[in-house]
């Protein structure tokens, strides 16, 4: 199943775009096709920057034929004549051999940056680094459906998204998804379960439920929004990522989120590249001024550029919420 069969068929079964975009699937694929263009591209994303996840690494190790088959697939259905398989360094150095091998004779370029990052998650970014251009955003619209690679029509899909759209093409799709689990339980890891499990479900199925009291980080390492154990019965949406830690993990914790989006920021716009240089200074110092951490953040998710200067509030706002900072914040 392909074209706009399998289109429709994404639709009824309502995929989202797994990089934590949650992006109607087949919308994308649509605008795609009804792009004009001469020619049009695809474009699997790897680069998986987030940290405490490997979701997409397990997708890309072990289930690599499904994967490439998924990407013909895509290029079939919106019309593409070249596709691009994109994976971060690391994963790259360790899968170079198993895909250029399935790879061989097919119109897919296996492609990596050094040093890759967290950015080149951001499409737009991706773009540029493809084109061997600085690793930044770009102005939108146009979007990359548009005008993506080399200013053609471009459909840029993380590669669980590809993957699970090939398992809906042959009927295998089970309404599940894969998430990673790491941080204080028993059996870290990646695990397939139901796509809309709540995090109390998934830590008892997968047999890491923590004892004691602690908190999760849900989303990811560091966009990720944080929840006390009272909450674990909330549903896990966007990255599926669930790192646990205990109540005295809180300073490590706001130290890698500050070190982290300080390494990560390209630079390419004031709030960030100030902003997440000022919390960093803070953190390292270990004396934070909580209420002027709150007003960086919101300038930064107000006024960056891109997503990656937004996303530094979400774990931020969230743990000022949980309680688990016992300095008085002024709201």
């Amino acid at each position: 199943m392909f074209g706009e069969q399998l289109i429709e068929e994404i639709r009824k079964k309502g995929l989202v775009g797994r990089s934590g975009s949650c992006f109607n699937t087949a919308d994308k694929w649509q605008a795609v096709l009804d792009a004009k263009g001469d020619k049009k591209y695809v474009i699997a994303n790897g680069a998986e920057g987030e940290p405490d996840t490997s979701k997409d690494f397990y997708v890309m190790y072990n289930h690599a034929e499904d994967l490439v088959r998924g990407i013909i697939l895509a290029m079939h259905t919106v019309g593409a004549a070249e596709g691009f398989l994109y994976m971060r360094e690391a994963y790259h150095d360790l899968m170079e051999k198993k895909y250029n091998n399935l790879l061989k004779g097919l119109p897919i370029t296996l492609f990596t940056e050094r040093p890759g990052g967290y950015r080149c998650g951001e499409e737009s970014t991706l773009l540029n680094v493809i084109e061997r251009k600085r690793a930044q955003p770009r102005n939108k619209p146009p979007f990359p459906t548009q005008k993506g690679l080399w200013g053609c029509p471009t459909l840029i899909n993380n590669v669980e998204t590809i993957y699970t759209a090939e398992q809906i093409s042959k009927g295998a799709y089970q309404h599940t998804r894969y998430f990673t689990i790491g941080g204080k339980v028993k059996h870290p890891g990646v695990f397939l379960a139901p796509e809309k499990i709540s995090v109390k479900d998934l830590l008892i199925i997968t047999d890491n439920e923590p004892r004691g009291k602690t908190f999760a980080q849900v989303g990811g390492g560091a966009s990720g929004e944080i929840i006390i154990d009272d909450d674990y019965s909330r549903k896990i949406t966007g990255l599926s990522a669930v790192t646990i830690y205990s109540e005295d993990d809180v300073n490590y914790l706001i130290k890698k989120w500050a070190d982290f989006y300080r390494r990560e920021s390209c630079g390419h716009c004031v709030p960030c590249r100030e902003g997440s240089y000022r919390i960093y200074e803070m953190t390292k110092s270990n004396q934070i001024d909580w209420n002027e951490l709150k007003d960086i953040i919101e300038v930064m998710d107000k006024t960056s550029f891109c997503a990656l200067g937004r996303a530094i509030a979400l774990p931020y706002r969230s743990l000022l919420a949980s309680g688990l900072i016992k300095q008085k914040v002024k709201v």
